[in-house]
């Protein structure tokens, strides 16, 4: 749609969507491609009212730039910190922002690995914080490596999934690569 703005777009394209993921998926992924506010909403919107948000693809998604656009993350990052989202909506809202230097959307990420929260959403809440990259989310991950069981584990695996770095990052990154004898999952950084 050559001409037409990003909102004018995403609200032409969301009028079509239905509420099959089969037959959605194709406008989906070019509402997230044209991105903007407007297409992070019809996308968020998109997933929270869906019976099985869980089969869209990570592609489909991750189309929509929230780390170029601090007017899309603002979208994203309020329905993070949405209450009473269904664990599957969660995921995939955490897929959506899985984006080196996504930074906007880091504590709200963070928030999403707290106790009471179902497991596979906060091992996709350490897996994004990864991806974004950044120093906030590398600090989270460093403490959370050093903490014992399944969590702290995964927070050591998702490190080699590590987003955008600068030279303080490394410096992080490094000073735990120096402590690994201490950390409690085996030396996995040795």
């Amino acid at each position: 749609m050559p001409g037409a703005s990003d909102s004018e777009v995403a609200l032409s394209l969301e009028a079509r969507l239905s509420a099959d993921v089969r037959t959605d998926r194709e406008i989906l992924h070019a509402i997230a491609a044209r991105g903007g506010p407007e297409g992070a909403r019809a996308v968020v919107e998109y997933l929270q009212r869906i019976a099985k948000p869980g089969l869209i693809n990570p592609y489909v998604l991750r189309a929509l730039d929230v780390s170029g656009d601090p007017k899309a993350a603002t979208v994203l990052r309020e329905a993070l910190e949405t209450d009473g989202l269904a664990p599957e909506v969660q995921a995939k809202l955490l897929q959506l922002g899985a984006q080196p230097g996504a930074f906007e959307i880091t504590r709200a990420v963070i928030a999403m690995d707290r106790d009471g929260a179902m497991e596979d959403v906060r091992k996709e809440a350490i897996t994004s914080l990864a991806r974004i990259g950044g120093e906030e989310a590398l600090a989270y991950l460093l403490e959370k490596a050093q903490q014992p069981g399944t969590l702290g584990g995964h927070a050591v695996t998702s490190l080699g999934l590590l987003g955008k770095s600068n030279e303080k990052t490394v410096k992080l990154l490094i000073g735990a690569l120096e402590d690994g004898g201490r950390n409690p999952h085996g030396g996995i950084f040795e």
